[in-house]
C-alpha cells in the first residue's frame, strides 16, 4: 500500500470525506470537506465551501474541480455515469434549526447533481441544488437514472425523497418513527439508507435509537417493526436477493446477518476491537468479497461467504469514507 496526497491544500486539512470510483470511465471522485475558520479566540468565520476533485485512475492527477456547499458528507454516482451527487451534512445546521425553527428550511443541506463531464470546464459548472433536510447523511440513487435521492436525515429523524431531475422541485421527508424528535434534536438518528436489490425498500441504520428501520419506498412507511441491535448500527449492504442484512455494529464490534422474512438473526460474527475498533460501514467491494470500514482507521476486505478476513489495511488516520467500487449508493 502506498500514500497518494488528495486535495488542494497538501498541509491544512481538506477531506477527504467521501471517494467514488467510476471503474468504467476511470475516473475517481473525491470530496473535500473543511474545517471551521477560527481568526482568533472564539472568533468563528464559518467553514469553506467545500470541494469535489476528478481523479485520473491512471496517474492520479487532477482532472477538475467543482465547489459544492459547506461539508459534503457523501456522494454517490447513478447507475448510467450521468449522474455524481452530493449531499451535505451542514453540522452548523442542527444549532440552527433549534434556535429558529421558523427558519428549517435554511438549516438543510442540500443535494447537488452534477454531470461529470462538466469537470472539463469547471469554471461553466452551476449544478443544480435541492435542499434535503437537517444532517443529510448516507443515501441512494433511484436507478439507474438517479433521478431520485433517497437520504438519511439524521438531524430530522426523517428519509427525505429528493427529485434531482426536476429543477424547482421539493424533497418529501417521512419520519422514521412515530415520535421523532424535533429538527436538530433527533432521537432515531439515521446515518444511512440503502436501497433494496428490487429497489422497493430502504434499510437505514438508526445510531440514536440503536436499531435498523426498514422503509418503503413507495410511501416512507415502516415495513414492520424496527430490527433492533446489541451494538449501534452501521451502514449494512443487503443479500444479492434482498432476502436478508448484514449489518456492522460498534460497541461491540460485531456483523450481523438478519433473516428479512422472518426478522431472526441468523448468525453474529464478533469483530475483535484490535483488528476493527468501530465497525462502521459495509459495501460490496467485486465478487465475493465486502469491504468493512472501520473508525480506528482500518479497512477490512472480507470474504462474502464466511465473513473471514482476506486482507487488512490501516490508513494511519479514521477513516471518512471507503471507496465505493459500484454506482449508486452512498455512505
Amino acid at each position: 500500500m502506498s500514500e497518494v496526497p488528495i486535495g488542494r491544500d497538501p498541509v491544512g486539512l481538506d477531506g477527504p470525506s467521501a471517494l467514488v470510483v467510476d471503474e468504467p470511465r476511470n475516473a475517481l471522485y473525491v470530496a473535500l470537506s473543511y474545517p471551521a475558520v477560527y481568526t482568533g479566540a472564539h472568533v468563528h468565520e464559518g467553514s469553506p465551501l467545500g470541494a469535489i476533485e476528478k481523479i485520473s485512475l491512471d496517474d492520479l492527477r487532477v482532472l477538475g474541480e467543482i465547489d459544492v456547499d459547506v461539508d459534503p458528507r457523501a456522494m454517490a454516482l447513478s447507475d448510467d455515469g450521468a449522474s455524481l451527487v452530493v449531499t451535505h451534512f451542514f453540522e452548523q445546521g442542527l444549532a440552527d434549526a433549534l434556535e429558529s425553527p421558523e427558519d428549517v428550511e435554511f438549516a438543510r443541506g442540500r443535494a447537488v447533481r452534477i454531470d461529470p463531464q462538466a469537470f472539463a470546464d469547471p469554471s461553466g459548472a452551476n449544478p443544480p441544488k435541492t435542499r434535503a433536510c437537517v444532517g443529510s447523511s448516507g443515501f441512494s440513487l433511484s436507478r439507474p437514472d438517479g433521478a431520485r435521492a433517497m437520504v438519511a436525515c439524521y438531524g430530522e429523524d426523517a428519509l427525505a425523497v429528493v427529485p434531482l431531475d426536476e429543477p424547482e422541485g421539493e424533497a418529501t421527508r417521512f419520519p422514521v418513527g412515530d415520535a421523532p424528535g424535533f429538527p436538530g434534536a433527533p432521537v432515531y438518528g439515521p446515518t444511512a439508507a440503502v436501497l433494496s436489490p428490487d429497489g422497493t425498500r430502504m434499510a437505514m441504520p438508526c445510531a440514536l435509537s440503536g436499531d435498523v428501520r426498514i422503509v418503503e419506498v413507495a410511501d416512507g412507511s415502516l415495513a414492520g417493526t424496527p430490527l433492533p441491535s446489541v451494538g449501534i448500527p452501521g451502514t449494512p449492504v443487503y443479500s444479492s436477493d434482498g432476502a436478508r442484512l448484514l449489518v456492522p455494529e460498534s460497541n461491540p464490534g460485531a456483523l450481523v446477518e438478519i433473516d428479512l422474512a422472518t426478522r431472526a438473526e441468523l448468525s453474529r460474527t464478533s469483530i475483535a476491537a484490535s483488528e476493527c475498533s468501530r465497525p462502521l460501514e459495509l459495501s460490496h467491494a467485486g465478487a465475493g468479497r465486502l469491504l468493512l470500514r472501520c473508525g480506528d482507521g482500518a479497512l477490512l476486505l472480507l470474504d462474502a461467504a464466511d465473513l473471514s478476513v482476506v486482507t487488512r489495511a490501516f490508513l494511519g488516520a479514521p477513516a471518512s469514507a471507503a471507496a465505493r467500487l459500484t454506482p449508486g449508493g452512498a455512505r
